[in-house]
């Protein structure tokens, strides 16, 4: 049976075993970009999670995520706040993306490999990896102007509660007392 492709040209029906071997390949590092991308979510979701608890735990999520996991380590920087990977070293196999808040860089994600590996992309890096560090980046943006945002309602509430107290002993003070 013969079958064409967009083009009309002939495809052969059997993928060689080289080809099947590169699509399960490619299928597999996509699904860790995805576990990376979900358990982004389940983290900045986090109820009452820490500014560095957030750092900490997203720089923890890079290294599974990249092709190279082995060698892989992240440091997330916001803030004056550092978080790394257990195994961090600069090298000259690194990416980078900044850390974006109300239009200000605030801090920076950068991933390293701790060997020379082939050239793809972005240095050793893939397309996709490139993709995952912005997505991450600037995700993190929002979370960080979402929590100023918070801590500013938050003083405002407790603000307008100090003033309702003011008021409410004022007008005490001020009333005189019925016999």
């Amino acid at each position: 049976m013969m079958i064409s492709n967009e083009h009309g040209q002939s495809v052969n029906e059997n993928l060689s075993k080289k080809e099947l071997n590169k699509q399960s390949h490619d299928l597999t590092e996509r699904v860790k970009e995805l576990h990376c991308i979900y358990s982004f979510g389940i983290l900045i979701d986090t109820q009452d999670i820490s500014m560095e608890g957030i750092l900490q735990g997203s720089v923890d999520l890079i290294p599974p995520a990249w092709l190279y996991s082995d060698i892989t380590c992240a440091r997330i920087t916001a803030y004056g706040m550092e978080s790394t990977t257990r195994k961090f070293k600069k090298t000259d196999w690194q990416q980078s993306s900044d850390i974006i808040v109300h239009n200000k860089c605030i801090g920076k994600l950068e991933v390293y490999y701790l060997a020379e590996k082939p050239t793809l992309h972005e240095g050793p890096f893939s397309k996709e990896e490139r993709g995952l560090l912005d997505a991450i980046t600037e995700r993190l943006g929002k979370v960080f102007e979402r929590k100023q945002s918070e801590k500013k309602s938050w003083k405002a509430k407790k603000n307008i509660g100090n003033s309702w107290k003011m008021q409410t002993a004022i007008l005490y003070v001020g009333c005189p007392t019925v016999p």
